[in-house]
């Protein structure tokens, strides 16, 4: 294991035990007494950990250079996938034994405990992100098996900025582990400011940087075969363009129809004379356009 993807592993797991230990600060009282604080400490470590795992997916598909060239694109598509489930599992327990220990310390059911927290914003915006994060993973899983269009998935994928921001919210203002130990509630701001941060950075500033440092322009389409052509773009100093033959770079090309997709396409040749080429094979309605 070499060491980019030790200190990698070490900082997932440091964050994982700081979480755990500043809930068991807050919680561990809870076990002697009665199985409803049980239910409600357990709870509450789940929606941490929903948390937690929903974040890291972020940073998993966040373009951040220094974790694709650690895992690779591939390594990390498989992770964030299973992460999804284990996201998922969270996000769902979470709910479920808030409520139960609530009915159970107030003699009620679980359903007239859950109508009356709908009176409650916290519990409303937690519900809405729940009810997001769900369609998120259902429609993903339906999508990749259906094998429907790739914008879907992107478009459906962007509700999860939504959701993440609700569950914050709901966190800081009634997430009783944060809200008892200020140090606790300042490492979970710095933990959404590191991830968004770092997103922010490589999905964005990052992309901009290079097309302003490069300059790439489309210089023509060439067909290759009936199912495939070749995408020549021009630029400056791209001798400089830090890639290598056989490597695939994330495209986006900025006119009225594309601009809001981005795609990987392999690399054809390494870049010379400030010219580079993409090959591009016809398997769905984006690349079948490119051309166009």
């Amino acid at each position: 294991m070499n060491s980019k993807k030790l200190f990698i592993y070490i900082l997932f797991f440091c964050n994982l035990g700081i979480i755990l230990f500043f809930w068991w600060q807050g919680s561990m009282h809870a076990f002697d007494s009665n199985p409803a604080n049980w239910l409600l400490a357990v709870g509450k470590l789940s929606g941490l950990l929903a948390v937690y795992f929903v974040l890291l997916q972020f940073v998993m598909r966040g373009r951040a250079v220094w974790i694709e060239e650690t895992f690779g694109l591939n390594n990390l598509a498989k992770a964030h996938r299973l992460n999804g489930y284990l996201s998922l599992f969270f996000i769902l327990l979470h709910p479920t034994l808030i409520i139960t220990s609530y009915a159970l310390l107030t003699n009620v059911t679980v359903i007239q405990e859950f109508l009356f927290l709908t009176h409650e914003l916290f519990f409303l915006c937690a519900f809405i992100a729940v009810c997001l994060f769900v369609t998120v993973v259902g429609t993903s899983i339906y999508l990749v098996s259906s094998k429907l269009k790739y914008e879907w998935w992107h478009g459906i994928h962007l509700i999860t900025y939504i959701a993440i921001t609700l569950a914050f919210f709901h966190q800081v203002t009634s997430g009783s582990d944060l809200l008892a130990n200020r140090i606790f509630l300042y490492y979970w701001y710095a933990l959404y400011i590191f991830v968004f941060g770092n997103l922010l950075l490589f999905r964005f500033l990052r992309q901009g940087y290079l097309f302003m440092k490069y300059h790439f322009i489309v210089d023509r389409v060439v067909a290759e075969a009936d199912n495939a052509f070749s995408v020549y773009i021009t630029g400056r100093d791209l001798s400089r363009f830090s890639i290598k033959p056989g490597q695939f770079l994330i495209a986006r090309f900025l006119d009225n129809k594309r601009w809001w997709q981005a795609h990987p396409f392999s690399l054809s040749f390494v870049p010379k004379d400030n010219c580079l080429r993409l090959t591009v094979k016809n398997v769905g309605d984006f690349t079948a356009e490119v051309s166009q």
